[in-house]
């Protein structure tokens, strides 16, 4: 799954007020990760963040629970997101 597909089914499940995971998605943690990050840095999610530690500075932990998507978010969901 790529990772703009990956961004719209992590959008439309904050924007529903869905708790979604990587498993969910059936992904990786680490790929799972990436695409949170985008997403909170590019402002269309507003969230906590993103744990990473250890040799390569992977994921540990994404808290997405608090996830809440923002109005460039919404416009983002809308023009690209059918």
């Amino acid at each position: 799954m790529e990772k703009l597909e990956l961004l719209c089914k992590f959008l439309k499940a904050v924007a529903n007020e869905e708790h979604i995971t990587a498993n969910d998605l059936g992904i990786e943690l680490e790929k799972f990760a990436d695409v949170y990050e985008m997403a909170k840095k590019n402002g269309l999610i507003s969230a906590p963040k993103v744990v990473r530690g250890g040799q390569g500075n992977k994921a540990i932990m994404v808290m997405s629970k608090d996830a809440k998507i923002t109005f460039d978010g919404l416009h983002y969901l809308d023009k690209n997101c059918k």
